[in-house]
């Protein structure tokens, strides 16, 4: 092994690759591990793995005579107390080199070499036991045989119970076993000592940066080589360095006053652990104390990483292929399906299992250029006024308690889109941040992102990729409003977007801002949440104007929907259905007065031109109490041109003309439908098309439902009123309550010696059956012609139509006649065995 050279290189020079022995071996400077690290972790047994593959490692560099470098060491020199040494405290590489002294001595022991003497001056102030015990080993030595170096070392007599306490003994016994393993295993022993020179790493002095004592808090808490993101990290920088790999090879200069340049790799090494620390730091992580402090630190640094990979993804990578593409099992069997299963659905678990950098790499062989999109994105979000601004802008205004997250665990799909808008538009930055126009991206993403709904991910690759087409346009990120003007055939037929492209029309060709400022104002409200498509109809000439108007309709909603004042007997919402006059437009409608995470309320407004329409026209009113006024005019059936719906929808469906003209005036049906939201306020209430009727009804339920099209409701009362009852109890109170019956079908039954099993069904679709229990005596024979019904137990004996109030009197009619059937043939039965007797 190569003796130390007298000529002391000094320390911290980050272009310098050192040996232990460089580095322990400096005159008057001795090498920390400070108080405020952590125990020394490699040899936990929780960490075999890592131990075993970097043991390994280090063995098989050893054999093979190759170079290995192990990155940065990095720390801080104090002046010692008596004034005539160094100290190195060492802030990150506790690990590695904890490691390489035992290493060391372990190697110069089973080659029968001296103990360099220079080990001694690596010491712990963790605790004094891990200090006493490394010098203990260094003035010892140990033969190697079979057995492990742990129970030789535990029978020396210098060691005491109080080394089986301390943690960091526990795990250098270990390490020291794992090298005994390995060296039993090594087929070329003789060369593993002489080549120990060939471990090198990086020296850097913190204090070169001018950083605080933070840094060390920071640093501990990382846990270097020991969490899924460190792995990762240590493969981004050996892919950087790769001999063949051809990218990556340029020198650049480090940021460090007085130092020359360096290659890419460390520069980009000593960032991650030095200028984007503060990025994903959080005061509350811990003071390094713990050994679980900093997980959360680099669980937030690897989100990051695979956050962004996966947005690459779908924008780049794989952009053949449609949005639909990316959900799970889309592509379960292809090389594209398992890429994009690493990248968005294991990466939940990445933050506590490292799944390899199989498809990192290969991105990176085709896409090199993503590394310096992270280096920008990163030095972009490491500065404190760019970020400032950008956290500013994930707050929405109209809820400041809703702030989106990057770096955290939970990440929604809305998060994702503002991920992506914000990395996509750091990327596409020319020179300096414009902080203006930053804001103005946020507001347009903002106003789209919040007016979707985001149901699967690939709604959000679909909403992406339209704003990445944006950022596309040349000046963009200089002037978003202006890019947005030249947009002639938008690429997206998305109704936000396409809102957004109007309104930066508008605004670019307003020199005063004034539009802008109008738009922003209407954007906050907490019903409109950046959509005001439906204030545009007509648009007035000047912003005054316009302002008026988004005033006023912004005072007929609330946070809730529709104000209490227009909810009394549900006159907006009646008004809103009055316009509906298409049954394109009417069916499958969701009708609620609510704001909702859904956005019902406001996409009724968003999607009917009538609607809108009819909005502007109450904004334009002066107040509030001209507002309701139209509002009744509207209700009582005066005809008002450009607004008012006719009560006859378009196709000649006397029912649906019926369920239309029950929905603008029965109040009692939204009665209904603000009941079932209370009860259920994940569900809404939908006008459906089912058998040939038309429902008010709540999806998958069988009860939740009021059929509108047909007048059952006045059939079954004219029957009620002849001696029938309702099967159910709690039809009636149904019934007056909310004016009609409840659910697809209605039974109703009468009270009669003849009739006890019997009864009629008023069924969904506008017919009565009439049915009699399989188990009645003598059923087969009375009724030779009944088939089964879809109740098992009962018999449909005749079915005739129900739809209108003038068909009652033939059910009447019909029921009457069974009734009289079964009498006459009982009382005929009852003669003939009275007459047998």
């Amino acid at each position: 092994m190569a003796e130390v050279n007298e000529e002391k290189t000094t320390i911290g020079n980050p272009t310098t690759l050192r040996t232990l022995a460089d580095f322990l071996g400096q005159n008057k400077i001795s090498v920390v591990v400070p108080k405020i690290q952590r125990a020394y972790a490699q040899g936990r047994k929780s960490e075999e793995n890592i131990r075993m593959q970097f043991c390994d490692e280090l063995f098989s560099t050893l054999e093979n005579g190759a170079n290995i470098e192990l990155s940065f060491v990095y720390g801080s020199k104090v002046i010692e107390h008596d004034g005539k040494g160094i100290r190195f405290e060492l802030l990150d590489g506790q690990q590695r080199i904890t490691t390489l002294v035992l290493l060391y001595w372990f190697l110069a022991c089973a080659s029968e070499r001296p103990i360099p003497e220079w080990l001694t001056a690596f010491t712990y102030e963790t605790r004094t036991t891990s200090t006493n015990f490394l010098h203990e080993l260094s003035r010892s030595s140990l033969e190697v045989t079979e057995k492990k170096p742990s129970e030789v070392i535990r029978g020396r007599q210098w060691y005491t119970l109080a080394y089986d306490k301390d943690s960091s003994v526990e795990g250098m016994l270990n390490m020291l076993d794992a090298f005994h393993a390995r060296f039993i295993a090594s087929s070329n022993k003789e060369t593993l000592y002489d080549n120990l020179d060939n471990i090198r790493f990086y020296e850097l002095d913190l204090d070169d940066f001018g950083l605080t004592e933070e840094i060390y808090i920071k640093m501990n808490a990382r846990g270097l080589q020991l969490t899924p993101f460190e792995n990762f990290k240590a493969d981004v920088i050996k892919h950087l360095k790769d001999e063949e790999n051809p990218n990556y090879k340029e020198k650049v200069k480090m940021e460090i006053v007085g130092h020359p340049e360096v290659d890419y790799y460390l520069n980009f090494s000593q960032k991650m652990d030095n200028r984007w620390l503060d990025i994903f730091w959080k005061k509350e992580d811990g003071t390094g104390a713990d050994d679980n402090d900093g997980r959360e630190y680099c669980a937030r640094f690897f989100r990051f990483f695979y956050r962004y990979f996966a947005n690459k993804c779908y924008l780049e990578v794989q952009s053949e292929l449609p949005a639909d593409s990316f959900r799970p099992k889309t592509l379960p069997d292809s090389e594209d399906g398992r890429m994009w299963h690493f990248l968005w659905t294991l990466s939940p678990k990445q933050d506590k299992t490292y799944f390899g950098f199989k498809y990192y790499e290969q991105i990176l062989a085709k896409h090199p250029g993503y590394i310096y999109n992270v280096e920008k994105i990163l030095d972009y979000l490491a500065d404190k006024d760019v970020v400032d601004v950008i956290k500013s802008e994930l707050v929405n205004p109209w809820d400041t308690n809703d702030r989106r997250q990057f770096f955290e665990e939970k990440y929604q799909l809305a998060d994702a889109i503002y991920f992506a808008s914000v990395t996509e538009y750091i990327e596409k930055t020319k020179g300096l941040f414009n902080a203006d126009n930053f804001r103005r991206w946020m507001r347009v993403v903002r106003n789209v992102v919040e007016n979707q709904l985001l149901r699967n991910v690939n709604e959000i690759v679909t909403i992406v990729r339209n704003l990445r087409d944006i950022l596309r346009i040349e000046g963009a990120t200089e002037n978003i409003y202006k890019a947005m003007t030249t947009i002639t055939r938008p690429t997206s037929n998305n109704r936000s977007i396409l809102e957004e492209i109007e309104k930066a029309r508008i605004i670019s060709a307003d020199n005063s801002q004034d539009w802008e400022k109008a738009f922003i104002a209407a954007e906050r409200h907490p019903l409109f949440r950046g959509a005001i498509g439906f204030l545009m109809d007509n648009m007035p000439s000047s912003v005054e104007a316009f302002s008026k108007r988004s005033s006023l309709v912004g005072e007929l909603f609330d946070s809730k929907g529709i104000i209490d004042r227009l909810r009394k007997d549900h006159k907006l919402i009646r008004c809103f259905v009055r316009q509906l006059n298409k049954k394109v437009w009417l069916i499958d409608t969701t009708i609620t007065e609510k704001n909702d995470v859904t956005n019902h309320l406001k996409s009724m407004m968003l999607t009917f031109p009538t609607i809108g329409s009819l909005v502007c026209k109450l904004g334009d009113m002066d107040n509030l109490d001209e507002v309701e006024r139209l509002i009744d005019s509207i209700l009582t059936g005066q005809i008002l041109p450009e607004t008012e719906g006719s009560l006859i929808v378009e196709g000649g469906d006397e029912r649906l003309d019926r369920t239309f003209v029950r929905l603008c005036s029965e109040p009692r049906i939204y009665d209904f439908i603000d009941y079932v939201e209370r009860e259920n306020p994940k569900k809404y209430l939908v006008i459906s098309e089912r058998d040939g009727n038309y429902a008010i009804d709540r999806a998958r339920s069988w009860y939740d439902k009021i059929f509108l099209g047909t007048e059952r409701k006045e059939v079954i009362d004219f029957m009620l009123g002849h001696r029938f009852t309702l099967w159910s109890e709690n039809q009636q109170p149904f019934k007056d309550r909310y004016g009609d019956y409840q659910g697809y079908r209605v039974w109703i039954k009468k009270d009669s010696d003849y009739l006890q099993n019997f009864a009629i069904e008023f069924h969904q679709g506008g017919n009565a059956r009439f049915l009699v229990r399989k188990e009645q005596k003598n059923v087969a024979e009375l009724f030779p012609n009944a088939i089964d019904h879809d109740y098992e137990e009962w018999l449909t004996i005749d079915e005739i139509p129900a739809c209108h109030a003038s068909d009652s009197e033939r059910i009447l009619a019909k029921a009457d006649e069974i009734e009289s059937r079964i009498r006459d043939f009982k009382i005929e039965k009852e003669s003939h065995e009275d007459s047998q007797l």
